[in-house]
């Protein structure tokens, strides 16, 4: 959905047909960014596990877990598509993970004796840290290879 290169060459160069220096991109923008927006406040339990993993930015459990954990954070009453079973919060978060793209989800990470099916969800960092680096020290020089002056020089 975010990465329709042929879709976006559209928009392009329609913004460069019509000359509305670049306006219509950024509608775009913000049209999508709405309309996965309301995919995600329809569903009570897609709220409250994104509040989940928002606050703490790394989230390691099983489905029925995730239910117990995201109980807590619920804003609104539950509705009849609610998942009830740990397979169901998974499922529903394998279909709905393309409409938070600020979370990156991992399924089916298994873990300790019992092997239990974890999902591991990390908040994506909106900001890129950027470390500075230490200043190069002066240059040594190198030493050179002497060859001995009878020996022979292969190229």
């Amino acid at each position: 959905m975010h990465k329709d290169a042929a879709l976006k060459k559209r928009i392009l160069a329609l913004d460069k047909g019509l000359n509305l220096q670049g306006q219509l991109m950024v509608a775009f923008v913000r049209n999508l960014e709405e309309a996965l927006e309301t995919v995600v406040a329809e569903r009570p339990a897609l709220r409250a596990f994104r509040a989940l993993v928002k606050a703490k930015g790394s989230v390691k459990a099983t489905g029925t877990q995730l239910l117990e954990l995201i109980e807590p954070l619920l804003d609104s009453p539950k509705d009849a598509r609610y998942p009830t079973s740990g397979k169901a919060m998974a499922k529903l978060l394998r279909e709905h993970e393309r409409f938070m793209p600020e979370i990156e989800i991992e399924f089916n990470v298994r873990t300790g004796k019992d092997r239990d099916r974890n999902i591991v969800a990390r908040w994506k960092s909106a900001e890129v840290a950027v470390v500075p680096m230490p200043p190069k020290e002066a240059a040594k020089p190198k030493k050179e290879k002497r060859v001995a002056p009878d020996q022979p020089t292969f190229l």
